[in-house]
């Protein structure tokens, strides 16, 4: 559609250019008949955009107006800004000429005062192109024959007001879901109905379902994309081991947090005879189950990411593929993608290549067992994983000559608080801790 809008701005802007009709225009750029209606959509886009307009003779020509479109951000006061894309500064709008336009709008703005010494540009919203939000999360409030949903976000830029009606089964200070009915006109507040009700304010874990529903994040996988997961199975396909480098026979493993659950990734370390060291690092091969173009690899990329929250987590592959298949748990035969290095004393790469492989890890390993193990810290610890003592001792050489190397080159150590929180079986915070101050206590 982008093409089709500029090649149409382009035939505007000749010198040669006089106004024509639809038919008139789709004519010259040769529009196949099947496509006039879509080709119409994209007239009608350019309208809105305000980049052109009809005569009274219903002849399109451009607008002798510059206008421009951009993301409205508001602040709590009223007034707000548009960022415009490839510029740095952003301009000002003032509450009046906001057109009652809400936090993250796409909005076409006008220049009314050019940028100077004293003040960075201002301009006025001419139109909404369109609404960032049909729904959202707030408190309702009550008042009897009428309520109001008092949005999370602050900037949002107006309560919205609920007919009795449309409460549904919401009840004073209830987190809710409000679909959005009528957007705010003339200083009138937004109009809407409760779809979904979350929870009491204060309740346990509604403050993460707020979020979930805040942000439209994609907490239910499709049943289909989890029918192509279960397919993918519980145990490697045997008929592919000796397409693989086997890697099975050697001390493997997984060092993780302690409530990890999905284990992507494995290491070994050893010494050579010419005194470098062999690390080998193992990353579960979720490509060989994620096929592009698949089911799951569609909604892999609808996700992005897996998103870590308090006391959950919204994976980007369902459960039976980043708990199950894909996991390196210990004990168990999983494909790999295996990179094999040869590091010298002095931290440099010697030789590295990458393979497919198969693994089995020797332990699953946790940051508190290992570091306990270094330090001879917990004797119970140290005398369970007695027989890999040389192998953790041997990462922990190779991972001095390497923090060595990074801090010849200027490494930045950023030295962030880490904090844990725990909690308890009604979703309550049990313990808070800050991890330096514990370790620095410890």
């Amino acid at each position: 559609m982008e093409e089709r809008k500029q090649k149409i701005l382009d035939l505007m802007k000749d010198e040669d250019y006089v106004p024509l009709k639809a038919k008139e225009i789709a004519m010259i750029m040769r529009v196949p008949k099947k496509e006039y209606n879509e080709f119409l959509e994209v007239l009608g886009e350019l309208e809105l955009e305000l980049k052109i307009q009809k005569n009274r003779k219903n002849r399109y020509k451009l607008v002798d107006k510059v206008y421009y479109d951009g993301i409205y951000r508001k602040n709590q006061k009223g007034f707000g800004f548009v960022r415009l894309e490839g510029e740095d500064d952003e301009i000002y709008i003032s509450k009046e000429n906001s057109l009652d336009a809400l936090n993250g709008d796409r909005v076409l703005i006008e220049i009314i005062e050019e940028k100077n010494k004293v003040k960075n540009a201002e301009a006025k919203v001419v139109r909404i192109l369109k609404h960032e939000k049909d729904t959202v999360v707030g408190i309702f409030q009550n008042n009897k024959t009428f309520g109001f949903v008092v949005p999370d976000d602050k900037n949002f830029g107006t309560d919205i007001f609920i007919a009795k009606k449309d409460f549904g089964k919401a009840r004073n200070n209830h987190k809710v879901l409000v679909k959005i009915t009528k957007y705010p006109q003339n200083g009138k507040n937004a109009e809407g109905k409760i779809i979904e009700v979350l929870g009491n304010v204060n309740e346990a874990g509604v403050d993460m379902l707020s979020l979930i529903k805040e942000y439209n994040l994609p907490s239910v996988f499709p049943e289909p994309v989890v029918e192509e997961a279960k397919k993918c199975g519980t145990e490697i396909d045997k008929n592919d081991i000796p397409n693989r480098v086997d890697f099975r026979d050697r001390n493997i493993f997984t060092i993780d947090g302690e409530d990890a659950k999905d284990l992507d990734d494995a290491v070994r370390v050893e010494k050579l005879e010419n005194g470098n060291y062999k690390l080998e690092v193992h990353i579960a091969d979720v490509s060989y189950y994620v096929k592009e173009g698949s089911l799951l690899d569609q909604e892999a990329l609808l996700r992005g990411t897996s998103i870590y929250m308090l006391g959950r987590v919204i994976p980007m592959l369902p459960r039976e593929l980043s708990n199950g298949i894909c996991s390196l748990n210990a004990g168990e035969d999983r494909f790999t993608l295996s990179c094999i290095m040869e590091i010298d004393q002095k931290g440099n790469i010697i030789t590295s290549e990458i393979l497919k492989g198969i693994i089995n890890v020797t332990e699953r390993m946790s940051y508190n067992d290992v570091q306990a193990i270094l330090d001879n810290s917990d004797e119970k610890v140290t005398k369970r994983y007695s027989k890999y003592i040389k192998e953790f001792k041997l990462m922990e050489e190779l991972a001095q000559i390497l923090k060595n190397k990074r801090l010849e080159k200027g490494y930045l150590n950023l030295d962030i608080p880490e904090s844990k929180i725990e909690l308890d079986i009604d979703g309550k915070v049990k313990i808070y801790q800050n991890m330096k101050q514990a370790l620095q206590m410890k």
